[in-house]
């Protein structure tokens, strides 16, 4: 037997997938689009992708979670992702080109959430699906929440409110981009040893997408998320946090929630804690006026603040 068939050079997609938290789907996807990681095919047929692409992909990865886009770092050398990922994170210019820049992207989404309205509408799973994966592998995590699932969610409560989505269309489009974002911050997840970070609803709030948002981005901060999902007593709440020494509780309030269901939660939950411990409160539902929370703008503004944890 020859050397290169006992010890066949390289790694399979699988195995690369595997050390730089990339995923399959991804890979794949970038491969066919920018042409790299570039296999070798053996004598056999099978496809190998060189061990010398593990560092670069990982600096590629850290680089989207960076919020630099993909079709700018994908390609990069190890060598060029050192030195962006030692820049500060992009900012938005104001040059006309990138104005026209912006504005492309701009209808680009709008046809790609328009794509996907579509599909919900015809309980498309598959092209709805692959196109989340495309769409996070292109932007990175970042871009793909502020740009698309944010207005997704928007224009499907639109769609909802005018009578052009029933509840069962509304809930499939719901359910596969929360099912999708539990997936992609998980996977980020796998590698995080930051500080952790739960999250959770109160009692009574089923509503989990915006939770699944906020992951994302304290996942992509490199925090290490702590995830109850919804509907948690207040004890469990408080329980878990101190027995996952969280570094912080967030806390996200579906505007179904009415104050007069919040507010005794939030005040048992906050008297239980430290004074200095973090809570954060996120959603439609908030009440008004609460001293003692965090609020955030933004998604961007509390990634942000993740990166600030000690």
């Amino acid at each position: 037997m020859s050397t290169s068939e006992s010890k066949p050079e390289g790694l399979k997609i699988g195995n690369l997938a595997e050390v730089t938290g990339i995923s399959v789907h991804t890979l794949r996807m970038w491969e066919r689009r920018y042409g790299v990681p570039k296999p070798v095919r053996l004598a056999s047929g099978h496809r190998r992708y060189p061990r010398e692409e593990v560092p670069r992909l990982c600096a590629v990865a850290r680089a989207l979670e960076a919020g630099y886009r993909a079709n700018r770092v994908v390609t990069a050398t190890l060598d060029e992702l050192k030195s962006l990922l030692h820049e500060p994170r992009p900012s938005l210019g104001n040059s006309a080109s990138e104005s026209a820049g912006k504005l492309e992207e701009a209808e680009v989404s709008k046809n790609l959430i328009e794509g996907w309205i579509e599909s919900s509408l015809l309980f498309e799973s598959q092209p709805l699906t692959n196109s989340f994966y495309e769409e996070w592998g292109r932007r990175g995590p970042h871009a793909f929440v502020e740009t698309l699932a944010i207005p997704f969610i928007h224009e499907i409560g639109i769609r909802w409110q005018a009578g052009e989505m029933t509840v069962s269309q509304e809930h499939f489009a719901s359910q596969h981009l929360s099912d999708f974002l539990g997936t992609s911050w998980r996977n980020l997840n796998e590698r995080n040893q930051g500080a952790p970070i739960l999250f959770t609803t109160l009692p009574g709030d089923d509503h989990c997408l915006g939770l699944q948002l906020g992951a994302v981005m304290a996942a992509s901060a490199r925090r290490r998320v702590v995830f109850l999902g919804t509907n948690t007593p207040c004890e469990e709440i408080i329980s878990a946090v101190l027995k996952s020494q969280s570094q912080a509780l967030c806390v996200g309030v579906s505007v179904t929630m009415q104050s007069y269901q919040v507010l005794p939660h939030l005040n048992k939950i906050r008297q239980r804690l430290e004074d200095s411990f973090p809570i954060v409160l996120g959603g439609k539902g908030v009440p008004e006026d609460m001293p003692g929370f965090l609020y955030f703008e933004n998604f961007q503004a509390f990634y942000d603040w993740c990166l600030g944890l000690k």
